[in-house]
């Protein structure tokens, strides 16, 4: 009994692990769609495991998108979306407060 659920767990751990997409699109189509509905352009850019990571944000601020750029730089995956993206001129410090 032990050993079953052991494995349950580690079958849902292996679950949780992998990337959970909001939504995917072709990178053109996602890049239209955000420029039009949401004034977005790309603000940010880094690499995580591998796997290049784009932050979208309006002018303002207003909106952000961060996406997961996969299947070769053919697709964008939506990781992230909120409100009052702000911008940093300048590393922060140890006593820089969040």
């Amino acid at each position: 009994m032990r050993v079953k659920q052991t494995m349950l767990l580690a079958a849902g751990l292996a679950v949780l692990s992998q990337p959970v997409w909001a939504e995917c699109l072709p990178l053109s189509e996602f890049t239209k769609q955000i420029a039009a509905k949401y004034h977005e352009a790309p603000v940010a850019r880094a690499i995580q495991g591998g796997m290049p990571i784009v932050v979208f944000a309006s002018a303002t601020g207003q909106t952000y998108t961060i996406v997961a750029i996969v299947q070769s730089g053919r697709t964008a995956c939506t990781l992230a979306a909120g409100t009052d993206w702000q911008a940093v001129d300048a590393r922060p410090t140890a006593d820089t407060a969040f």
